[in-house]
């Protein structure tokens, strides 16, 4: 049976209804594809806290985690990705940094589609350009 890793993704949305969207790094899985920023549950941390966590650690903001937007479960050849993304509300921007993403870009939703996305984040986008 493969392993089941459990992630979180961040849906930032800016005043101007623009999505934030983070390039992967080149060391990592995905290289250069876009995703929302986020990253692995820890052993029986709650998924919420674990999503303020990762965006501190990558982007070095803080949010609130609000409302569950959406699930994805993907199938890959060595594991399985479940990803629970969640609207999120940014309360302090002004020490940000990347510090994972070689990237980033803030979107239209109706512009989300022309990025080359990490395979498990696309529905989410579809959901979100509906």
């Amino acid at each position: 049976m493969k392993k089941i890793i459990e992630v979180v993704g961040a849906i930032l949305e800016n005043p101007n209804g623009e999505i934030f969207c983070a390039m992967r790094p080149k060391d990592k899985s995905f290289p250069g594809m876009w995703e929302f920023p986020g990253g692995k549950i820890e052993l029986e941390e709650d998924p919420k806290r674990a999503l303020e966590r990762e965006i501190k650690e990558e982007l070095n903001i803080d949010i609130r985690v609000d409302k569950l937007f959406d699930e994805v479960q993907k199938e890959y050849e060595e594991f399985i990705i479940k990803l629970s993304c969640y609207n999120c509300t940014v309360l302090d921007f002004s020490e940000f940094r990347l510090v994972e993403h070689q990237e980033f870009k803030w979107m239209k939703k109706s512009e989300l589609k022309t990025l080359n996305w990490v395979p498990t984040d696309i529905p989410t986008v579809d959901k979100l350009t509906f």
